[in-house]
């Protein structure tokens, strides 16, 4: 019999089974064995195999592959204790467990503690941008900040991007630690470094207030604010859970928290991490389409929302960072050309400072850095006319440094930039260009 442990990203433990033979299949699914609900996870990302004593782990053809000890895998590969296996932001390990005294069936999800019914916290926003959501906090330590990998994430300038750890402490109580925050943790308006609070107080992360209710209830549920608070969307500051058939998903948005209940269903339809993933990439393709129609605060916004949904693809983060810079990158790009055109060298040196600051994956670096090119050995075609050799070989030189990979100077230039090499070839000073 072995032993599998799902972590989360932050080393919270998030499923345990025991596997005693066959196997046992992973991935986003809610059909899965093991499911890890991550839009970064395929739908059937991988299976664990009982080939006798040893397991196997296989790659079941997802996209982002599988780690073993660091290395992805390119087919069955063989795991024993204290091997580390890596999808996406989860981690897996394995052990074999002590000898048992009860019988345990093949396969049997680790169930979750239970909870008092009648401790249940929430913590309340009032006033700022959060005004009205409602969040829930389950046991554990949990951490507080600006930072995407907190357990909640509040998008506000007065946190600190780690700002603060609570922890239930029973009896609807809290209890708060602050955690360097340059804006602080107050609890009833006095600043604290460490810090209790229970129902009816208010604690403040910087500027982002919160009032404490304990109340009965039946479990962290979805649910709403009243109408007077705002309408927010009540959430738990937890992460993604699996408990036996039911995955409780909790997805950081970077404003809060969405909670949904996921189960196995009876057949038909998509089950709600694919109908996420499917969201995110019809954001991802809208802001694309707009990038490309130079609407960059719109597909800036595109991006961001696909962010919200999945938080862990750098892939879109990278975009969202490359349409926000767009505007500035399309004024340097304007620079490059104003400064072309003055047609000397101390203006190509300029130009070619501004091209530098746009970076390769940029909609104007190639055909800029083209324009340029073209530029740079008209000029050069110049200045060996003129017999002015070394500004001649500097200019075709520089050309091809410029130009993208697939608008390089052609046959032409290069000849040019010989015939310039062999007039220099007794002068000590030059130095040869090696970019032809």
């Amino acid at each position: 019999m072995w032993r599998v442990t799902a972590f989360d990203r932050d080393g919270r433990e998030i499923a345990r089974l025991e596997v005693n033979g066959g196997e046992l299949t992973i991935g986003r699914d809610t059909d899965r064995q093991l499911v890890l609900p991550s839009a970064s996870v395929s739908r059937r990302h991988a299976r664990l195999v009982l080939d006798g004593p040893q397991p196997f782990v296989v790659d079941e053809g997802s996209a982002n592959g599988v780690i073993v000890n660091g290395v992805r895998i390119a087919g069955p590969t063989a795991v024993v204790p204290g091997v580390r296996v890596d999808i996406a932001e989860f981690h897996l390990e394995f052990e074999v467990p002590p000898p048992m005294t009860e019988a345990v069936s093949p396969i049997s999800a680790r169930q979750p503690p239970v909870a008092d019914p009648d401790d249940v916290i929430r913590l309340i926003a009032e006033g700022g941008p959060f005004d009205g959501r409602i969040y829930e906090i389950p046991p554990g330590d949990l951490t507080v900040g600006r930072a995407v990998d907190n357990d909640v994430v509040l998008d506000d300038p007065s946190l600190s991007r780690k700002h603060c750890r609570l922890r239930r402490a029973g009896a609807g109580r809290i209890e708060l630690e602050d955690l360097g925050s340059s804006n602080g943790t107050f609890v009833n308006g006095r600043k604290v470094g460490k810090g209790a609070a229970g129902p009816g107080d208010t604690v403040r992360f910087g500027e982002l207030g919160f009032r404490v209710e304990g109340a009965s209830s039946g479990g962290t549920r979805s649910s709403q604010a009243s109408p007077g608070g705002g309408g927010g969307r009540a959430s738990s500051l937890g992460t993604w859970l699996v408990w036996g058939g039911v995955a409780l998903v909790v997805i950081g948005l970077g404003v809060g928290a969405a909670i949904f209940f996921l189960h196995k269903g009876s057949g038909g339809g998509k089950d709600a991490i694919t109908l996420m993933a499917e969201q995110a990439a019809a954001l991802v393709k809208a802001g694309k389409e707009k990038m490309a129609d130079k609407k960059f605060d719109g597909a800036a916004a595109d991006f961001e929302a696909a962010i919200k949904i999945d938080p862990a693809n750098g892939e879109v983060r990278r975009l969202k960072s490359l349409a926000e810079a767009e505007p500035q990158h399309e004024k340097l790009g304007r620079q490059v050309a104003v400064k072309a055109d003055l047609g000397d060298r101390s203006s190509f040196e300029s130009a070619m400072r501004f091209l530098a600051q746009i970076p390769v994956e940029s909609m104007f670096r190639a055909p800029n850095g083209t324009k340029l090119s073209k530029k740079l050995v008209g000029f050069g075609d110049a200045q060996c006319r003129q017999r002015k050799y070394a500004d001649c070989a500097w200019a075709i030189c520089k050309a091809y440094d410029v130009a993208p990979p697939d608008a390089r100077p052609g046959s032409d230039a290069s000849a040019l930039l010989k015939e310039a090499e062999k007039k220099l070839v007794k002068d000590k000073t030059y130095t040869p260009c090696k970019k032809h």
